[in-house]
């Protein structure tokens, strides 16, 4: 028969051992977890990354196209000038052609004509 104090050292051992079989499955379930959160984070890292490059290359489009656009401008301007310098010169020539010869309507016609077409273009 055994002695009290075997039966309390056996109750101790499962009373123990008990204890242990539910943080065993906790610490299972919390490495269970890590690995999920890691996981996560590392999905999260390459997120980042890929976020990371993709507002550097819309940085650089954005760069490119204000560059592009103020080119535009620019060349928009000179376009300007330049169509208005042809307008001026062709009015000094229908003057000069009315000093110089007075009233013609073949050549003020003519002269009106090709100003009217360089304003449509």
């Amino acid at each position: 028969m055994m002695r009290l104090d075997q039966h309390g050292k056996a109750i101790q051992d499962i009373h123990e051992h008990l204890l242990e079989v539910p943080i065993k499955e906790e610490l299972r379930a919390l490495r269970d977890r890590l690995d999920v959160v890691e996981a996560e984070r590392a999905t999260l890292r390459a997120t980042v990354k890929t976020m990371g490059a993709v507002k550097m290359v819309l940085h650089y489009c954005m760069r490119d196209e204000r560059q592009t656009r103020i080119e535009i401008e620019r060349q928009l301007a000179s376009v300007q000038e330049s169509h208005r310098q042809d307008r001026e010169d062709f009015k000094k020539i229908k003057d000069f052609m009315t000093s110089q010869f007075g009233y013609h309507p073949y050549i003020c016609c003519f002269i009106t004509y090709v100003s009217t077409s360089i304003g449509d273009f």
